[in-house]
């Protein structure tokens, strides 16, 4: 208390007030360090050092802006990427940058700004005069000759100010960046190889396909050739190329010249997918739509052209060329994908060409309206995208002449084909007419007899198909899929999972086998494999086999105190076995085991497999050994009522039996009978 009394006597309360308004201001101002510049390789970015301050009015000076307080001046709310982007804004931007460099420093350094979409650039640096240049702006007015705006700068050991100022009518994006001067001059020369080499490649591209052009008359070699021209020009210009080799003394041109071309290309991109896709002839009332979109891209073009003259401002535009992007790529994928789905498989390249422009297109866009950040990948979206769609719309081309010149080949083998056999047929008749007639008749009766027992082994392969063929395939997608997990959860158990998944394709085979056998047990045929089988030895190993494809199912072999024999065809045995396996999995529920015993009887050997499914009512144990006979058709596990038939079947040629022992509820037990 006796502090603040004596203070007050000897401060006026008003020269307290200010003093706290003073320290509150200080407190808050943002605070402005020097960016240290030391020995080093490369590029220092500098956006994370910018202090900025948005003149509305355009017209404050140098000396208006140093004599503002220090937190009129405010860092970037995202300091991530490469480049401050700003969107589309009349405003004028100042940016301050603090720098000094080490003792033992080069004290020559370059300040870059690698866009060319500025209209204006002010630069000041402490003692020198300031460099008036932009887009807008004669190239003389460059403090270096260079496709960008370069400033080269004297850095001193101890802090100094610079100020940028910035205005433009295109998205506000400023990339900001210091090398060494060393440095630079490098950098420079190996990017200038990497661009060149690029446009070398486009350049090839055109002129091989305006060859193709010449010499085939197609009018989609023409468009794609304009197209690939204007883009080209577009991109070239966008890289600053275009002002310091091509149109020096033309800043207005310059300054809507990549926007102007690319609409231009982006036209004649859109007529050649119209040819390329043949709307016209499959979709009319989308090729309306794209006719529309390719007037749009021209009257951009157009009107970029008209306001460059007069002098109107291009804000407007530069947004409507970036809201076609949306239609375009919507209506050019929705052509590809029907036309892809008529069989053309040329519109697949077309396709993944477009893809790869869309992606760089909306990596552009989103980077011209401040939503992601601006580095190498964004700030080169487009070129990067644009050269991959040349490059596979080429291949798009030349897959499409291969295809109509097999189709052709195709056609004209076919028609000479008809011809001569149309020849000789006519030869023939004149010589045994009659002969002909009766051998006629019976061809279309050996076809008749052909086409339905044809038929029939397609009703059986189908039936097939669906009654045995699902649980392997089931177990090799749940393998894969269990594979999968595992991998991403770092857990091994590859050669698990491979042998399962092996078994399974055995048992593929197996079955397949089966499907070949069926009419040789429908007809009675010979046992064509007949073998020597020791019971105890054959089962448990078909048991192990199928076990790794019935992992929900634990499979209990129950082996005979002697080992007896039995002779019989291996491959049949085989898949009467796996049959009862299969209904044993199949109606009992998952985590029950199955038993396999082998039963020894004085004039028969028994293979039993017994599960704790369902059961079977007893009316219908006869029934359920006939074809295609079901107990409950709307059962979740689908089949077709083969299998226990052919059980039966295989059973009858080895002069033996098959038994079943259920009841409902209580599971059932399946023995397959054979002599000893």
């Amino acid at each position: 208390m006796h502090f603040f009394i004596s203070v007050s006597n000897v401060f006026s309360w008003r020269s307290i007030s200010a003093t706290l308004a003073l320290v509150g201001l200080l407190l808050t101002a943002p605070i402005a360090h020097a960016v240290i510049l030391e020995n080093q390789s490369g590029v220092t970015n500098l956006m994370p050092d910018m202090m900025i301050h948005v003149d509305p009015t355009g017209h404050q000076s140098l000396e208006d802006i140093r004599k503002l307080p220090a937190q009129a001046f405010t860092k970037p709310k995202d300091t991530f990427g490469n480049a401050l982007n700003l969107g589309f804004t009349n405003d004028s931007y100042w940016v301050k940058l603090t720098l000094q460099r080490v003792t033992d420093s080069p004290n020559e350094w370059i300040l870059e700004i690698p866009y060319l979409g500025l209209d204006q650039i002010d630069f000041y640096a402490p003692g020198k005069a300031p460099v008036i240049t932009g887009a807008s702006r004669s190239i003389d007015s460059r403090a270096l000759f260079n496709r960008y705006f370069v400033f080269p700068i004297e850095v001193n050991t101890t802090p100094q100010e610079y100020y940028f100022r910035f205005q433009s009518s295109y998205a506000m994006t400023i990339p900001l960046s210091i090398y060494e001067r060393s440095d630079f001059a490098e950098t420079a020369q190996k990017t200038l190889i990497v661009q060149f080499l690029y446009f070398g490649g486009i350049l090839a591209l055109i002129l091989y396909n305006l060859q193709l052009y010449i010499s085939l008359r197609d009018k989609a070699y023409l468009l794609y050739t304009l197209f690939g021209l204007f883009i080209g020009l577009g991109i070239f210009a966008g890289n600053g190329f275009g002002r310091i080799l091509l149109w020096p003394d033309w800043p207005r041109w310059d300054q809507i010249s990549q926007s102007a071309l690319i609409s231009i290309g982006g036209g004649f991109s859109v007529l050649f997918g119209r040819d390329f896709l043949r709307t016209r002839r499959f979709m009319p009332r989308l090729d309306v739509c794209l006719k529309i979109l390719a007037a749009a891209y021209f009257v951009i073009a157009a009107g970029l052209l008209y306001a460059t003259v007069k002098g109107a401002a291009l804000s407007l535009l530069y947004k409507a060329l970036m809201v076609l992007t949306l239609p375009y790529f919507t209506l050019i994928a929705i052509a590809a994908v029907r036309v892809i789905r008529k069989g053309h498989a040329s519109a697949k390249f077309y396709l993944i060409a477009w893809a790869f422009l869309c992606t760089g297109a909306v990596i552009a866009t989103l980077r011209a309206v401040d939503w992601i950040p601006t580095n190498v990948l964004t700030a080169y979206a487009i070129q990067i995208g644009a050269g991959l769609e040349m490059l596979f719309l080429s291949y798009a081309l030349a897959y499409r002449i291969q295809s109509e010149r097999a189709r052709r080949e195709f056609a004209q083998n076919e028609a000479l084909n008809a011809k001569n056999a149309m020849v000789e047929a006519l030869r023939a008749s004149e010589e045994k007419l009659e002969t002909l007639v009766v051998e006629r008749t019976s061809q279309l009766e050996a076809s008749l007899a052909s086409e339905k027992k044809l038929h029939e082994q397609y009703v059986r392969f189908s039936a097939m198909i669906s009654h045995e063929f699902r649980n392997p395939l089931n177990n090799i997608q749940a393998q894969t899929d269990l594979l999968v997990r595992e991998k991403k959860l770092g857990i091994d158990q590859f050669d698990r999972r491979l042998g399962v998944i092996s078994s399974a394709i055995q048992q593929l085979a197996l079955l397949f086998d089966r499907w070949m056998q069926s009419d040789r047990i429908k007809n009675e045929l010979a046992l064509r494999n007949v073998q020597r089988i020791q019971t105890n030895e054959w089962v448990r190993d078909l048991v192990e086999r199928y076990q790794a494809s019935a992992y929900q199912h634990p499979i209990i072999f129950e082996a005979a105190r002697t080992n007896a024999e039995v002779t019989a065809d291996d491959t049949l045995l085989q898949i009467a076995v796996i049959n009862l396996l299969d209904n044993a999995c199949k109606y009992s529920a998952d985590k029950t085991s199955i038993t396999v015993r082998i039963v020894i009887e004085a004039q028969h050997i028994g293979i039993e497999v017994k599960d704790e499914g369902e059961g079977i009512d007893p009316a219908h144990h006869c029934d359920i050994f006939e074809e295609h006979f079901r107990v409950n058709t709307a059962h979740p596990r689908r089949g077709t009522g083969l299998g226990l038939a052919f059980v039966k079947r295989i059973a009858e040629l080895h002069q033996g039996k098959v038994t079943v022992v259920s009841a409902l509820g209580y599971g059932a037990t399946f023995t397959l009978w054979l002599p000893r």
